[in-house]
């Protein structure tokens, strides 16, 4: 089999991998799309700048806010955000 080049990690437009945990099950918005805390775990990928996402926790107390947190995606890379719900911020 042919040997594969690696590919640069800078290379232009590759998407990034955005990673998000939660201390509670949570459904996951970023840019109007919603994915699953499976999805989330698992990695999405999106194309490389800022992002507002949001958590909306399921098994929260009534009246448990949203979680509301700007994230950088960089191209080729992973970032991880773990949140934590109930902390009054």
């Amino acid at each position: 089999a042919p040997v594969k080049e690696p590919a640069p990690a800078a290379a232009s437009g590759e998407p990034g991998r955005l990673k998000v945990g939660a201390n509670s099950p949570f459904e996951l918005s970023i840019a109007h799309r919603r994915y699953t805390q499976l999805q989330a775990g698992r990695g999405i990928d999106l194309e490389p700048g800022s992002y507002r996402i949001r958590l909306d926790c399921i098994r929260c107390p009534e009246g448990t806010d949203p979680l509301q947190v700007d994230v950088e995606v960089k191209s080729g890379e992973e970032t991880r955000r773990v949140l934590t719900f109930g902390q009054g911020g």
